[in-house]
């Protein structure tokens, strides 16, 4: 092969961007002609070295600058990862799904199945999570309607457990203006339940502002047995005997009646 030869074959190699096989030839081209005292033809492979040298420089630079923009890429699809995390441990599901979808992006884009794959998985979870949240906000809403309902008919007590099973869910939810709404329906139902008269029939009310709960403590004077208040024939007679009435030099032993509590009344 002589020197034209040697050149022609390093251009095809150039523009296949084969450099180490254009380089080759072009050496080889530039030693014949240094053999040969071929001075134009030394000179022809000498500044076909130079420009392959500059295409190879070129590309150098862009594969950098391509490394570099699947560094940066990657470095942000794996952020995007870390917050889809973040979002799932705090139950924020929507934002979770978001970050995980751009992250989902970016691995696609650089070929990475495996990381792929990962972030498949974290989106099924993300999916199973939506679904139970959306559950627990209808079952929450499901509560306060009851509980609605309940305040309307007067059954405050009942009404304010739902009220507090709709909150705690919503509490658990993180939805913090709803759980507001059903603590607002608790202080309303406790508002209502202080307004609420005392039943005569009734002296100790102990309403349970923790639990709910309504207790009474009934006292009824009609099982108490009259001769233990009232039977004038015991009156002062250790003997019971019903034939013996009290003299005047007599003082009746009266028994203590008990006490009335406020609010108590007499059948």
């Amino acid at each position: 092969m002589n020197v034209h030869e040697y050149v022609h074959l390093g251009d095809n190699l150039t523009e296949i961007m084969d450099w180490d096989g254009a380089e080759s030839m072009y050496l080889s081209a530039r030693n014949l002609a240094s053999r040969l005292h071929y001075i134009e033809g030394r000179t022809l492979a000498i500044e076909s070295l130079n420009t392959l040298y500059g295409f190879r420089q070129q590309d150098i630079d862009e594969q950098r600058l391509i490394a570099q923009g699947l560094a940066q890429d990657e470095l942000a699809a794996a952020d995007f990862i870390i917050e889809g995390d973040n979002a799932l441990l705090n139950g924020d599901n929507v934002a979770a799904a978001v970050f995980f979808q751009l992250a989902r992006d970016k691995y696609s884009e650089l070929e990475n199945d495996a990381v792929v794959a990962s972030i498949d998985r974290r989106m099924a979870l993300v999916n199973v999570r939506a679904s139970q949240t959306e559950s627990q906000h209808a079952e929450a809403a499901l509560y306060m309607r009851i509980g609605d309902e309940m305040v309307g008919n007067g059954t405050y007590i009942e009404a304010r457990r739902f009220f507090q099973r709709s909150r705690d869910l919503y509490i658990n939810l993180g939805d913090e203006q709803r759980a507001r709404d059903a603590q607002s329906m608790i202080d309303l139902v406790d508002f209502y339940v202080a307004l609420t008269p005392i039943p005569a029939t009734s002296v100790e009310e102990d309403y349970d502002h923790n639990y709910g709960q309504y207790h009474e403590n009934n006292y009824d004077i009609s099982n108490t047995e009259s001769h233990e208040i009232l039977d004038s024939d015991n009156w002062n007679d250790p003997d019971s005997d019903p034939d013996h009435l009290p003299d005047e030099s007599e003082e009746a032993d009266v028994p203590d009646v008990p006490d009335v509590p406020n609010g108590y009344a007499y059948g």
